[in-house]
């Protein structure tokens, strides 16, 4: 009953608060993240997250995410692939950049200013997609843009992620450029055996 009860007074946060920021064109994401804050333990202590609303979380990530990758088509990102990369080089660089020179400024070695760094590249695809699903923006141009550059940009920070923190804390006697190449490679064979397997299954449909 009590996860019951928590269960309401989150829904019921998150529409009556969002319905209310959105009067004052707050967008709808930074309203839902207002209300968490407010009925969350940090402001007035209404709700408590349990493992039901974890686990409710969770699944609606991961709807999130596959209702995006409906809306996404490869082939489109493919033909704005330059203006990605000049997307996520320019959104990724800068905040790298900031965020290197602050650690530096604080006396950080150079291990500190690269994991700064590195945090700062991060983007949350969970906040960019419903933003741009709620301005209407996810299927147009510049929608598929923002979206690949975001990908693009954590991917990249969880490699460099991952570098520094093997440096620092070394858990696995595999070197690193090792590593990721053999991903590489699994990651062509398995989109080889994918074409394959679609190739042969279109071959027996249509015989």
């Amino acid at each position: 009953m009590a996860e019951l009860l928590s269960f309401l007074i989150l829904i019921s946060a998150g529409l009556f608060l969002s319905e209310l920021f959105r009067k004052l064109h707050v967008p709808y994401v930074v309203s839902l993240i207002f209300a968490g804050i407010l009925i969350g333990p940090y402001g007035f202590d209404i709700f408590t997250p349990n493992e039901t609303t974890n686990f409710l979380g969770t699944i609606g990530l991961i709807f999130l995410m596959f209702m995006a990758g409906l809306e996404i088509r490869l082939s489109s990102i493919a033909k704005l692939r330059r203006g990605v990369a000049r997307m996520a080089v320019l959104n990724g660089l800068i905040p790298f950049l900031i965020g290197f020179g602050i650690a530096t400024y604080f006396g950080y070695d150079i291990l500190g200013a690269l994991l700064l760094g590195t945090i700062f590249i991060s983007s949350s695809i969970a906040v960019v997609i419903p933003a741009l699903e709620s301005s209407g923006l996810l299927g147009t141009r510049l929608g598929k843009s923002i979206v690949a550059a975001t990908v693009a940009e954590d991917v990249f920070s969880l490699i460099l992620l991952s570098i520094v923190l093997q440096i620092v804390n070394p858990t696995t006697q595999i070197p690193l450029p090792l590593f990721y190449g053999i991903v590489f490679v699994a990651l062509i064979l398995l989109k080889t055996l994918i074409s394959i397997v679609r190739e042969v299954f279109l071959s027996a449909t249509r015989n």
